[in-house]
C-alpha cells in the first residue's frame, strides 16, 4: 500500500537542464492545476485509486482556518464524483481522534465512518483501524519539514542543492566559512517548515549577512545556476498519485523565488522537460515513503 499517494514535487533545472530536487507537498495545490489545464486530472486519478481498493467514500480532515483559503479542498470536494466526501474538522472531531476512531462528524452534521483519509495536518496519534491512509502522518511529517525531505533524497543519491541546517546566525557564519568556494556566489535560505515561498531570501553577496536575523531553523542553500526561460525564472511542479507521474506544470516569474502566491504564472511543461521529470519524480515518492518509515 501507498504511504505517499497524492504528491507534488517541485525541481529546478540548472544550465545543463538537469533536474535538481526541492521539496515535497503532501497537499499539492490543485487549484494550479485546474488554472492552467481546465481540468482536475490530478483528483480524478486518485478517485480511481481510491475506487479500486474499494473505498465508498473520502474524508477531508482539515482545520477550520483552510475552509475559506484553501480553494483545493473545494476542487477536491467538487471532483470527486464517485466517492462521498465529507470534510471534517479537527477541533470539532478531537474525541474521535483521541480514541482512533474512523467515526467522525463532518461540516454539515452527518456521522459517517471514513473509509479514505486526506489529512490537511499529521495527528501523529490517529491512526483508526482499517482506513485507507493517503498520505500517512509520516510522509507528511516529513514533506512538511524541508531538512527531512533534503535528508531523504540526499541519501537515495538524487541530485538536490547542497543544504546545511541553521538554527541561528553563528552556524551560518560557521557554515559559510567551512564552505567559502560553494558559496561565493550566495546562498539561499529557507525556512524548514513554511509553504508558498515565504521567508525565503536569497543573498548574492555573502560580505552583506549583518542584516540577516534567524530564531528558528532554516536550510542554508547552494545557489543552483539555472537555465532561465525566455529570461525568466522558472521550477516544475510534478503530481504522482498512487505511485504513478500523471503530469507536471511550469511555475514563472521574473523572480526567483517562483510560487504562485508571490506573482509567478503557470505554463505548460515542453516535452523534451517533462521526459526528464517522470521517473526522477516517481522515485523521489517511493524514497520519501520509505525515508518516513524510519523515523
Amino acid at each position: 500500500m501507498n504511504k505517499f499517494s497524492f504528491a507534488g514535487l517541485d525541481f529546478i533545472f540548472d544550465k545543463e537542464m538537469r533536474p535538481y530536487f526541492l521539496e515535497a507537498n503532501s497537499f499539492p495545490g490543485i487549484f494550479i492545476w485546474h488554472e492552467l489545464y481546465k481540468n482536475i486530472k490530478p483528483v480524478k486519478t486518485l478517485e480511481k485509486y481510491l475506487k479500486k481498493r474499494k473505498c465508498e467514500n473520502i474524508v477531508l480532515l482539515t482545520p477550520k482556518r483552510y475552509l475559506k483559503t484553501e480553494t483545493s479542498i473545494n476542487l477536491i470536494k467538487n471532483g470527486l464524483k464517485k466517492l462521498d466526501v465529507h470534510i471534517c474538522l479537527i477541533k470539532e472531531n478531537e474525541k474521535s481522534i483521541k480514541r482512533n476512531s474512523a467515526k467522525l462528524v463532518d461540516i454539515d452534521g452527518n456521522i459517517i465512518k471514513a473509509d479514505s483519509l486526506l489529512r490537511r495536518k499529521p495527528l501523529f496519534k490517529y491512526n483508526p483501524e482499517n482506513v485507507i491512509e493517503i498520505n500517512s502522518p509520516e510522509v507528511i511529517r516529513v514533506t512538511r519539514n524541508k531538512w527531512l525531505s533534503y535528508l531523504a533524497i540526499r541519501n537515495a543519491f538524487i541530485r538536490s542543492p547542497t543544504s546545511f541546517l541553521v538554527k541561528n546566525m553563528s552556524n551560518v557564519e560557521r557554515a559559510l566559512k567551512e564552505n567559502e568556494r560553494m558559496f561565493k556566489k550566495g546562498f539561499v535560505l529557507k525556512p524548514t517548515t513554511g509553504e508558498k515561498g515565504s521567508g525565503i531570501r536569497i543573498v548574492k553577496d555573502i560580505s552583506k549577512i549583518d542584516n540577516i536575523e534567524i530564531k528558528k531553523p532554516y536550510l542554508l542553500q547552494k545557489i543552483v545556476n539555472i537555465k532561465k526561460m525566455k529570461g525568466d525564472y522558472w521550477d516544475l511542479r510534478a503530481f504522482v498519485v498512487g505511485g504513478k507521474y500523471i503530469g507536471s506544470m511550469l511555475r514563472v516569474s521574473e523572480s526567483p523565488v517562483t510560487n504562485i502566491s508571490l506573482g509567478g504564472v503557470v505554463k505548460e511543461v515542453p516535452g523534451e522537460i517533462e521526459n526528464k521529470i517522470k521517473k526522477r519524480a516517481e522515485k523521489c515518492v517511493k524514497v520519501i515513503e520509505n525515508f518516513s518509515e524510519m523515523l
